[in-house]
């Protein structure tokens, strides 16, 4: 096949702090892309002008835009470009040299029956200050690369990083990009549509790029419990309450429901210890809309925590040891 070309894609969202060391790490790759597009995001810091600032060899334009989350502004790029491949990278996030070299070589020698529709690699995890706090990140968490099965994308979380990934141009105009809806959950999302339109994966076990954890980043976000509970509806639309894997487990109940309650049992446990009262309400009310979907089982556990999180110091350590129940293995 003919060498795809590449848009680098950067949402820019009052990203000043870690902006110049995300694009530096672009202008190094050690195959260029055709061209880098920074969506504004309606930021209102300086972080615009530190791009602006920065001379590069390989065309660069910012586009201006209305804040509508990560998705909204990762769709205005990637769809205002004609490359055959994006590279979609987080402001906060830093790419090795090879990145683009790597992934790209993956499309070029993809010979499957199935269009390729995004090839992604392992990460290396850092601290806010740049520090490598884990290296070969995917390594220590639970999941199967690359994605083969609904199954698989939806009983944990899919840990597919844009930033890791290099995704065919083709695939997101077949499923129509991100759901701007979701502020949380909106790549797993993604990702899950692109498999399910018969699109291919490829998995590159080695680091390839940097994902930066710090107290900004968007998965720490209070939007993250309602776009969780907005995808969880696709997913009740898309399973329905019968639907059932290749071992006898129900996709909903089984699969889907028991990952959501872990991510609430480990928010509670946080709000608890910490004594901030607003995320445990949220916690609160993410259990209650997620109860309906659950096992008989959990919706029993469900009940036993709710009525009693506002009751005496007694009945709160009760509630910590039901949530951390829920996050070990959601009942």
């Amino acid at each position: 096949m003919e060498t795809p070309s590449i848009a680098v894609v950067i949402a820019l969202y009052n990203g000043e702090r870690f902006i110049k060391e995300a694009l530096q790490s672009v202008f190094s790759q050690s195959v260029p892309p055709a061209e880098i597009v920074v969506v504004d995001d309606g930021s209102s810091d300086s972080g615009v002008e530190v791009v602006e600032s920065l001379a590069s060899s390989v065309p660069l334009r910012v586009v201006r835009t209305a804040n509508g989350g990560q998705g909204a502004a990762r769709n205005r790029g990637w769809s205002s470009t004609d490359a055959d491949l994006i590279a979609f990278l987080d402001q906060d996030d830093v790419w090795y040299p090879t990145h683009l070299q790597v992934l790209r070589e993956q499309f070029e020698r993809h010979t499957g029956a199935r269009p390729l529709g995004w090839a992604y690699s392992d990460v290396d995890e850092l601290w806010a200050d740049g520090s490598t706090v884990r290296h070969g990140m995917l390594r220590n968490f639970p999941g199967t690369h690359p994605k083969t099965s609904l199954a698989q994308c939806i009983s944990t979380d899919m840990y597919i990083l844009p930033s890791a990934a290099l995704v065919a141009r083709s695939a997101l105009a077949d499923v129509g990009g991100f759901d701007e809806r979701l502020r949380g959950y909106e790549d797993d999302d993604l990702f899950l549509r692109i498999l399910l339109a018969g699109y291919d994966n490829v998995f590159v076990d080695e680091s390839l790029s940097k994902w930066r954890m710090h107290a900004g980043s968007s998965g720490r976000s209070p939007r993250m419990g309602q776009s969780r509970l907005i995808y969880l509806d696709k997913l009740v639309e898309l399973c329905g309450t019968e639907a059932h894997d290749y071992r006898g487990n129900r996709l909903l109940q089984d699969l889907a429901v028991p990952r959501m309650l872990r991510s609430v049992g480990v928010e509670l446990i946080d709000g608890l210890r910490s004594g901030d009262r607003e995320s445990v309400a949220r916690s609160i009310d993410q259990l209650n809309a997620i109860k309906p979907h659950a096992s008989r089982r959990a919706q029993l556990a469900i009940g036993g925590i709710v009525p009693a999180v506002r009751t005496t110091p007694v009945g709160r350590l009760l509630v910590r040891v039901g949530a951390q129940r829920l996050a070990r293995r959601a009942i």
